[in-house]
């Protein structure tokens, strides 16, 4: 089985170790590939989403190991959403999330905001992807996460937003007051921050 480079029973994070300092914030057990965890972890983001948006009645969905950003090449997005009304009518969904105290963001994040980060890892995903969906006739959009739970960037939070009152304006329209959606986003939100606890933790005590 593959192990860990950094971390070893025979050289623990401690003392000298040149990452000793990063131990008790869990940098690198968050980001190893090592273990299945950090892939549990993003698929079960993109799942969490999924499951909400499905509670709606203004996108369908499909999620799978097979759905390709674009008809010339093997680049796969995560979550595919269609709608009869609400536009973007067709929507690809890239899922990532990222330690933003890894040297690679500590510029991004060194104003003490998570923004630029999110704009560096929406920048990175829209370059591999966007091109892609638009030769299908798809729109796309970056789903960024930090390992602390904030998501962006701002237009993906801005879309989600537009979702939820679009279905609020679906369910008066058919003469239903709204109020099982009123709180939906909160409980998205709040699902998203349980689930990534956990896979956190499943990540530091399987390493």
């Amino acid at each position: 089985s593959r192990r860990c480079k950094i971390i070893k029973h025979s050289q623990p994070m401690t003392g000298t170790h040149p990452f000793a300092y990063t131990a008790p914030y869990g940098f690198h057990q968050l980001s190893c590939r090592v273990t299945a965890c950090r892939v549990e972890r993003h698929n079960n983001r993109t799942l969490t989403l999924k499951k909400h948006l499905d509670m709606t009645k203004v996108y369908s969905s499909a999620a799978s190991y097979n759905l390709h950003a674009s008809s010339q090449t093997q680049k796969q997005i995560d979550l595919q959403l269609d709608s009869t009304f609400h536009a973007p009518l067709s929507l690809s969904v890239d899922t990532t999330v990222s330690v933003a105290h890894l040297p690679a963001y500590l510029t991004s994040v060194a104003n003490g905001t998570a923004t630029a980060l999110y704009n560096q890892r929406a920048a990175e995903k829209i370059s591999k992807h966007a091109a892609g969906c638009a030769e299908q006739g798809r729109s796309f959009m970056p789903f960024v996460s930090d390992s602390g739970g904030g998501i962006g960037p701002a237009p993906f939070v801005y879309w989600l937003r537009d979702v939820y009152t679009a279905e609020l304006r679906r369910q008066r329209a058919d003469g239903d007051d709204g109020s099982a959606t009123r709180h939906a986003l909160a409980d998205l939100l709040k699902e998203l921050s349980a689930v990534l606890v956990r896979d956190n933790f499943r990540m530091i005590d399987r390493l």
